[in-house]
């Protein structure tokens, strides 16, 4: 049972360290969860953008009360979502501080660690230092409770004191640190309790004498029982009897399990004083109370025994889901990497291929009629061009393709017919039946076959930007050049240039 006493208490101080305007909504969230949860709507939308963070925090603890663990983690992302766009690292390391002490009360320690070491590191980050204290003192108390929980014996103390120096400097009411002050060594005194007695009676007595401990009377009584369980164990008996006197009451007050620990204990100690009569009152107490338990109760005291186990065969679950997911993360790299060579193999080719035909292209290109594409006679005969007219303008296409006039980006088909000397449909139909092409393609073409000329040819061309390439050849932007230049080609630019450097490194 003081395992299970650890984790709520654990989930307790959680939920009462802010102080905000809705504090009546959490002092519902933790005495009435169920109607907090029919009631939470409304308050969520009266609120600022802060305490509508704060609402989803409490709902999330209602949700946890109840046992509902999916929704209280539901409504924490919810919070973590919305905090976002605040961007304000108290209100973020706060909803870190919940979030890692739901993961906690969940059983899923390392998360709930990872989570306060990341709300330590944000609350670095807040300005009002008492604000930054406070946050941080709280973060540091959380992760000792973590070891605690782990059974951890070394950290806790110091993890706590570390704790206890922020909250002196944090404004803290005196209540607040009472709680914390006495859940902490209660806390130290349980984990040591079945190992180091000695260790678990000075943090029990430590805790009872904490000033106006009275306040919190479950952790009063609770530390008086386990005094009387030592004081017991070490044959003290009127010390034990002293203990455990005081604590009965209490413990009868809410029907506590360990209250069943306290009458065997009771019943054992008059036995041993020879006082029957009491010995037998509280072995009939300790009987009647068994009976009493209801199911819940058995549960809990179930739980208690069960607690470690169950998170530590979670712990291993989840480690072999992580295992199988990132086994199956690199069988699905493996395949999605061997598709990403083949494509990239099967690019190469297509761009090697496409490479080669460039190559052979410029180095058997002539400028001939015989090696140009010409209509069948009659189509030109139907527009009227006189035979020596196409032939002269032939001959001009053929000495203007051996210059670098068609580079000239403001060159179109009404300077270049002026320059030959004729009119721009003869020129046109000429090169319509000769290359095959309109004039913009042709001249796309020549400016292309130039700018590769160049790139395999001069070293310096390898090195340009596009964007000079494409005006060196003539056309007024990048991006019209890189077009045609893939359409002409097969290939971009930037590939033609790499498939070149490629080769020029196999030849050096």
């Amino acid at each position: 049972m003081k395992n299970c006493c650890i984790a709520l208490f654990l989930f307790l101080f959680m939920s009462i360290h802010a102080q905000n305007p809705i504090d009546d909504f959490k002092k519902m969230s933790e005495t009435n969860p169920n109607q907090a949860l029919h009631s939470w709507e409304k308050v969520y939308k009266n609120a600022d953008s802060k305490d509508k963070i704060n609402t989803l925090l409490y709902v999330s603890q209602a949700y946890l009360l109840t046992g509902d663990h999916k929704k209280g983690m539901a409504f924490i992302n919810r919070a973590e979502n919305e905090s976002g766009s605040i961007n304000d690292p108290a209100v973020t390391s706060d909803v870190l501080l919940h979030k890692s002490g739901t993961y906690a009360v969940m059983g899923l320690l390392a998360e709930a660690e990872q989570y306060a070491r990341e709300g330590l590191e944000t609350a670095g980050k807040i300005e009002d230092p008492k604000i930054k204290n406070k946050m941080t003192g709280d973060l540091y108390y959380q992760l000792a409770l973590y070891d605690i929980l782990q059974k951890k014996t070394e950290k806790p103390a110091a993890l706590l004191n570390k704790a206890f120096k922020f909250y002196n400097r944090s404004g803290l009411s005196e209540r607040e640190k009472l709680l914390r002050y006495s859940t902490g060594y209660y806390n130290l005194g349980s984990i040591y309790l079945d190992t180091q007695k000695d260790s678990a009676y000075y943090y029990f007595k430590k805790t009872v004498q904490i000033p106006d401990i009275s306040s919190n009377p479950f952790i009063l009584n609770l530390s008086y029982n386990n005094l009387g369980v030592l004081e017991y164990q070490k044959n003290n008996l009127k010390s034990a009897l002293n203990y455990l006197n005081r604590a009965t009451s209490y413990l009868q007050k809410v029907k506590d399990p360990n209250l069943s620990t306290n009458y065997a204990l009771l019943s054992s100690i008059y036995d041993k004083n020879g006082n029957q009569d009491k010995a037998l009152f509280y072995k009939k107490k300790q009987e009647e109370f068994e009976k009493t338990l209801n199911n819940s109760q058995k549960e809990a005291v179930k739980y208690a025994f069960t607690f470690l186990e169950k998170s530590r065969q979670e712990t291993e679950a989840k480690a072999g889901r992580i295992k199988m997911i990132l086994i199956g993360a690199c069988v699905l790299f493996t395949i999605l990497l061997c598709i990403i060579l083949y494509y990239n193999r099967q690019k190469n080719k297509k761009q090697k291929f496409l490479y080669e035909n460039i190559i052979k292209k410029l180095e058997t290109k002539t400028i001939s009629d015989d090696q140009g594409h010409k209509f069948p006679s009659k189509q030109v005969k139907e527009m009227n061009i006189p035979e020596v007219r196409e032939k002269d303008i032939l001959e001009k296409l053929k000495k203007f393709e051996e210059t670098e006039k068609f580079i000239n980006p403001k060159l179109s088909l009404s300077l270049l017919a002026s320059q030959f000397n004729t009119n721009t449909n003869y020129l046109s139909e000429v090169i319509n039946s000769s290359k095959g092409k309109n004039y913009n393609a042709y001249i796309n073409e020549l400016r292309i076959d130039f700018i590769c000329s160049k790139i395999i040819n001069d070293p310096a061309y390898r090195n340009y930007k596009i964007s000079y390439l494409a005006e060196a050849c003539g056309f007024s932007s990048h991006s019209v050049f890189a077009t045609n230049f893939k359409n002409i080609t097969g290939i971009s630019p930037s590939d033609f240039i790499k498939q070149t450097k490629d080769k020029k490194e196999l030849i050096y």
